[in-house]
């Protein structure tokens, strides 16, 4: 026969319990989305690992080739991206606040990370015209979908390709 005491005990251990895999699913989901295991942040936007999936071997070869001719320049703009972000945090953050500097830094940081977009907008657009009419659907399909489906998860704002998906 159990007691009150011992009723209240299983309730306390039943909430700490939930509590402790609460905590630690909510560190598991940090952690695996912060340790390059889940979708990385570009990929918001598009994944070009999933597009390439689409495609054969050669054509996932010659696109490879198109995104390799624009690696350096797109690695030059982001490292310029990175300082002009760095700079503003700085302003930002310092004792005093320069509001011209501030405002110089912010215009700097949105050219840089303009700059950046051009880069893969002109990667984006070369690849576009590499691929024949029906792989470049597929390719562009896939390389959006996860950033679509986070954005229009509703079935009223479904393309006709999502639903010639499903």
């Amino acid at each position: 026969m159990k007691t009150a005491k011992s009723k209240w005990m299983l309730a306390a251990l039943l909430i700490s319990v939930a509590i402790n895999l609460s905590i630690a699913g909510f560190v598991g989901a940090q952690w695996f989305r912060h340790s390059g295991f889940g979708p990385q942040q570009a990929s918001m936007m598009f994944d070009r690992r999933a597009a390439l999936s689409t495609l054969e071997e050669a054509e996932r070869k010659e696109i490879n080739q198109i995104w390799k001719s624009h690696r350096p320049e797109l690695k030059e703009k982001l490292r310029d991206f990175r300082k002009s972000k760095n700079a503003l945090s700085r302003l930002l953050s310092s004792q005093e606040m320069d509001e011209d500097a501030i405002n110089s830094a912010f215009v700097t940081m949105n050219t840089q990370r303009n700059a950046v977009e051009g880069t893969l907008y002109s990667a984006l657009l070369e690849t576009a015209q590499a691929l024949p009419p029906d792989d470049r659907k597929k390719f562009f399909w896939r390389g959006f979908k996860r950033w679509k489906s986070r954005h229009h998860s509703g079935k009223r704002f479904k393309s006709e390709t999502q639903k010639q998906e499903q």
